[in-house]
């Protein structure tokens, strides 16, 4: 009875969304630097045997079952606390370049400055004001002479 109650659609829709969410996860994980490139690796192989998995039991005759369902949900469990212990273990990866902020990066990354040096987006934004103050007095000491 309980086969007739369950939505496959509704079903898959909560997968494919849950899994989209733990893939940002990873990423910020990633462009953070809490992840090292071994971690990441490994968690995005995780995924991928979750995401295979949900593939072939979709392409079963009569689709995901229920229990198929349960299974998953179990799997992302899993995963997800993977995911965080891995994020909040300690080790550091590097993160990927910064842009020139020329070229329009973050100007407080510039020079591998620390985003809030003085802590939090207050500070981070105190600092980019001043740099624009800085960038305003060059140029318009420059223009005048």
């Amino acid at each position: 009875m309980s086969a007739v109650n369950f939505n496959q659609s509704a079903a898959m829709n909560h997968l494919s969304n849950r899994q989209e969410r733990q893939d940002a996860r990873i990423q910020q994980g990633i462009q953070s630097g809490q992840l090292t490139p071994r971690e990441a690796g490994r968690l995005q192989a995780r995924e991928s045997r979750i995401d295979a998995a949900i593939q072939r039991q979709e392409a079963q005759p009569g689709g995901m079952t229920r229990a198929d369902f349960l299974r998953d949900t179990f799997r992302m469990d899993r995963a997800s606390a993977g995911i965080f212990a891995q994020k909040h273990d300690g080790q550091q990866g590097t993160p990927p370049p910064v842009a020139d902020p020329a070229q329009g990066g973050d100007p407080t990354q510039a020079a591998g400055q620390d985003p809030a040096p003085g802590g939090g987006p207050l500070s981070a934004l105190k600092d980019v004001v001043s740099q624009i103050q800085a960038l305003v007095q060059q140029l318009t000491g420059s223009a005048t002479t």
